[in-house]
């Protein structure tokens, strides 16, 4: 095991507020925005949803010229503070994702990873969305590519190549380190469950310690092959999607000529196909858990190119009995049991009780190719965000390209083409311009208030929450 040493203590977060709303899971936070610029020095500037500048979380790092290799983790995303940048790597973390299958914000929301010039290893500091220092400690080893865990109590790091580590940030202390192909931690953090490297098992490694439990795997996992390919389901692999109330959700990763199908590997360590048809060239893919735990959401596509014998379109699996209805067609967003579509220039909505969709609002405009390109619903699914990229004619750039709407198709706010992310509780969307040639900002659509506000920047941003 490598040497871990502590430099600052562990700093606790005030009480929480009693203001009411937004809320996530019972928490009342206030999204903000975390733009990471890594052409002025050190610079982690942080924005309320009306555009408005709050504070620059750099001023509590003190990360001098005697780093580099600088990275700040903030919702999932690895963003490049200092060179020198990560080049070509491997991901070995699968991150927690899934609407419904979030928990509410950790304390620690943002992790920074910056390497010494000199004594070598990395120094891994821990930020809350107010600026607060939570963690401070120095690791050993060339690690880097830092997430936290659900709960914000581990972080995982790993070297790029084939090796993981797991660090409980409250000691702290490294309580796992090993070779894996790809990792993610339970939904309550009481484990971390990995596909091992040269074995073809899934290890549960509960936290913070325990004995590990060593799961092969399924036997039907290449049954969806030819029957001459006999050695499919030896090539084909898995890799974790998200923890749900009845045990870890995995795909299949590596060899898809014959599609990828998910897997639940259950609580008891038992293997259950999603879909127990396992139909050949089928595309299965997660979309969220309902707001009970109980079911899952998922689409099926065939693989380019190919016919699958099931049928496609969005899919309930009960999460108690397995069963399986089907619920709609594809493409669709999910969150808090609804869903939504655009189909030919109109916004639809259903839900999981009510699955026939009805229309709620018009995006196309007049003389406007407007092409769907990305679309998000807020957790309780009364938010949804939709963007288009290009007009669909040459130097044209109408607006409005992006849109919010609340559950009743009311438009609450709209702005230019571009991609988006739409915070957890709905009340920001957060849009860069992708006009070609155009200037570099980025647009604030502020659900709550129905405003439209603009940052100059061309840095990458993220969201994070502050907890109220």
């Amino acid at each position: 095991m490598r040497a871990l040493s502590l430099t600052v203590s562990v700093a606790l977060l005030a009480a929480c507020g009693a203001d009411p709303s937004p809320r996530l899971q019972g928490r009342a936070v206030e999204p903000m925005v975390l733009f990471v610029h890594p052409d002025a020095g050190l610079s982690l500037e942080l924005f309320d949803r009306s555009a408005t500048r709050q504070t620059d979380l750099a001023s509590a790092l003190a990360l001098g010229d005697e780093y580099e290799g600088i990275r700040v983790t903030a919702d999932g995303q690895v963003m490049e503070a200092r060179p020198p940048a990560v080049q070509g790597r491997v991901l070995l973390y699968a991150a927690n994702e899934l609407p419904g299958a979030q928990g509410p914000p950790p304390s620690t929301q943002i992790v920074v990873r910056a390497a010494r010039k000199d004594a070598g290893g990395v120094r891994v500091v821990g930020l809350d969305a107010d600026g607060n220092v939570t963690f401070d400690f120095d690791l050993a080893g060339a690690w880097d590519w830092f997430q936290l865990s659900p709960t914000g109590r581990y972080l995982f790091a790993d070297d790029g190549i084939a090796s993981g580590v797991v660090i409980d940030v409250g000691a702290p202390e490294v309580v796992w380190q090993g070779p894996l192909r790809s990792g993610a931690f339970t939904r309550d953090d009481q484990a971390f469950a990995f596909v091992h490297r040269s074995e073809r098992v899934v290890v549960v490694r509960p936290l913070p310690r325990g004995d590990e439990r060593r799961v092969p795997f399924p036997a039907e996992l290449g049954r969806p092959a030819l029957p001459e390919d006999s050695w499919w389901g030896a090539r084909v692999s898995l890799r974790p999607v998200a923890p749900t109330p009845a045990g870890h959700l995995f795909e299949t990763a590596g060899e898809s000529s014959y599609g990828v199908f998910l897997w639940l590997l259950g609580n008891d360590d038992s293997w259950q196909p999603v879909d127990p048809l396992l139909a050949r060239y089928s595309v299965e893919r997660a979309l969220g858990l309902s707001r009970d735990g109980r079911t899952l959401v998922f689409e099926r596509t065939a693989v380019p190119g190919r016919g699958t014998a099931a049928p496609t379109g969005l899919f309930a699996r009960s999460l108690d009995d397995g069963s399986i209805r089907r619920i709609g067609d594809v493409p669709a967003v999910f969150g808090g049991d609804r869903l939504y579509r655009v189909v030919d220039g109109a916004l639809r909505g259903f839900s999981l009780q009510a699955p026939d969709p009805v229309q709620i609002a018009r995006v196309a405009q007049p003389g406007f190719g407007w092409q769907l390109v990305a679309a998000a619903a807020s957790d309780d699914g009364e938010r949804v965000a939709v963007a288009s990229v290009h007009s669909g004619f040459p130097n044209r750039w109408p607006e409005p390209g992006t849109f919010g709407f609340d559950a009743a198709g009311r438009e609450l706010a709209s702005g230019p083409i571009g991609m988006g992310v739409l915070d957890r509780t709905g009340s920001v969307f957060v849009v860069r311009n992708a006009q070609p040639g155009g200037e570099a900002h980025v647009a604030f659509l502020d659900l709550v208030e129905r405003r439209r506000h603009s940052v100059f920047a061309r840095s990458p941003f993220a969201i994070v929450y502050r907890l109220r």
